[in-house]
């Protein structure tokens, strides 16, 4: 089976980029371009792991990880952004908190995590830390 990947980001760019490189290593992807669709396609088919922009044109990451987080605990969500400025980030994943889960990181969410790392040119938190950024 195959591991099912929604990307929302309203740069298509992006997405067509990401689901590409995602589709050619070995992962079913879909995407939705804003938050609102992609909470529609999250409640119709089961995804494995979401990449979630943090700014969406019609609504904030923490709201799509909100609704996302309802209708299943489990989803593993990665948010990414463009942004740079540390205090927006402390402060949106402050206002998540209650999303955040110590859970042990299986060798297949670092793999998620390297391949968006790798794209985005974000750099990852060291493994013992990785707990901290999954919601």
């Amino acid at each position: 089976m195959r591991n099912n990947i929604l990307i929302i980001d309203d740069d298509m760019d992006l997405c067509t980029l990401l689901s590409r490189f995602l589709s050619k290593n070995g992962y079913e992807t879909d995407i939705a371009h804003t938050g609102s669709k992609g909470i529609a396609k999250f409640s119709e088919k089961k995804y494995d792991v979401v990449i979630c922009d943090y700014r969406l044109g019609d609504m904030e990451g923490k709201e799509v990880v909100s609704a996302l987080k309802k209708l299943n605990q489990q989803v593993i969500i990665l948010v990414i952004t463009g942004y740079n400025n540390r205090n927006q980030r402390v402060k949106w994943l402050s206002s998540v908190h209650r999303h955040l889960r110590a859970a042990r990181v299986s060798q297949q969410t670092v793999k998620y995590m390297r391949t968006v790392s790798s794209l985005s040119g974000i750099p990852l938190p060291p493994r013992h830390c990785m707990h901290r950024w999954i919601l």
